[in-house]
């Protein structure tokens, strides 16, 4: 498989999907099989990687009965954007197969076979940070009952044979734990574009003038999140880049006693420490600011009032760190900022310096 542009890489995760390389651990067998309705047909098989309850599982589904074998599953990476850069193998601990009834598809008269295996990342594939990941499949990892080979990709979408994520591993774990822990702790945070404090079933949205208090920065060791780029107030725009975590920070927030913008519910079960926000280290500085916005910053939530000649500091206390994966250095130099939401509300803007010198208008805002 060769290596995709940025923007087909984007296209090919909303297709499904995990990545990486060349060690796994198996438990029992390595192939599983779940008889089907002959009227089912196998076309490929599509994958998908989940993140649930801090598991990360990969999922391996397509219509009809089939067997994987994971010995011709490979996995290959290189850093961040840096697609010229020799790729180099990756380590993974993938469990066999299980069977897993796909509900969802029966509903619909659908017979579609699906397995979940859970997946580790025990180690970065170079110096901690994040890396490009891509999936290689050779003849035969998956078969139907006949013995036939089935190929790679997703039927549900034409042209998605390009399997790639992106993951990030802590520099020094303890280490920069505690350095965040020393800058943060007991202090008063204010969060670039608003910020959205989960407690799950719970959440709470407050605009970027409401101070968040620190009462505690914890290292989910052992745990993997989905990450989204730009404000947390969206919750995870399904539009923006994102990235799985490994052992990611947890910062812990008390309730602070200014009337929310808005509040909502779903999902799992509280975690014991909460309300709180899962970041990447390099995200809390793009997510957070010990100092409090200018009184130029509006006090509500939204991304209206654009204008030429605005700061960048401005343009992001209002809409947030542009949807991009990069620290606050990189962002800080780059003249392009661009905001993917769904339409009509992308939009990007231009830099000259630190002012904004144009920009296309989202239609969906004033």
């Amino acid at each position: 498989m060769s290596r995709l542009p940025r923007t087909a890489a984007w296209l090919a995760l909303t297709a499904g999907v995990i990545t990486i390389t060349s060690f796994f651990t198996h438990s029992g067998q390595t192939a599983a099989q779940i008889r089907l309705p002959p009227r089912a047909t196998n076309q490929s098989v599509a994958m998908d990687l989940r993140v649930e309850e801090g598991v990360a599982q990969l999922h391996a589904f397509s219509l009809g009965a089939f067997t994987l074998d994971l010995s011709k599953l490979s996995f290959t990476a290189w850093p961040y954007g840096k697609l010229d850069a020799a790729e180099r193998p990756v380590m993974v601990s993938l469990a066999a197969p299980v069977s897993s009834p796909n509900r969802g598809a029966a509903m619909l008269g659908t017979a579609i076979t699906e397995y979940t295996m859970r997946v580790e990342f025990p180690k970065a594939p170079g110096p901690p940070g994040i890396y490009d990941i891509q999936l290689h499949t050779a003849e035969g990892f998956a078969r139907a009952d006949d013995g036939a080979p089935i190929p790679f990709g997703d039927w549900s979408r034409s042209g998605s044979q390009i399997w790639r994520i992106d993951v990030w591993w802590p520099p020094n774990p303890a280490q920069s734990l505690e350095s965040v822990r020393k800058r943060l702790m007991g202090k008063e945070l204010y969060g670039y574009g608003g910020v959205r404090l989960s407690c799950p079933p719970l959440f709470w949205i407050y605009d970027a003038h409401t101070p968040v208090r620190v009462r505690a920065v914890e290292r989910d060791r052992g745990r993997v999140a989905e990450l989204w780029t730009g404000t947390p107030v969206s919750g995870g725009n399904d539009m923006a880049p994102h990235f799985f975590a490994n052992d990611p920070l947890r910062i812990v927030f008390d309730r602070p006693s200014a009337k929310p913008w808005g509040f909502g519910g779903g999902g799992p079960a509280a975690h014991e420490a909460c309300p709180a926000l899962e970041l990447a280290d390099w995200q809390v500085d793009v997510t957070f600011s010990l100092k409090p916005p200018p009184d130029s910053v509006p006090r509500d939530l939204g991304c209206g009032g654009l204008h030429v000649g605005m700061s960048r500091e401005d343009l992001a206390w209002r809409c947030g760190f542009p949807h991009d994966i990069g620290d606050r250095a990189t962002l800080d130099h780059q003249k392009l900022w661009s905001y993917d939401s769904a339409p009509p509300f992308s939009f990007a803007v231009t830099f000259e310096g630190d002012k904004i010198s144009s920009f296309t208008t989202p239609r969906g805002l004033p």
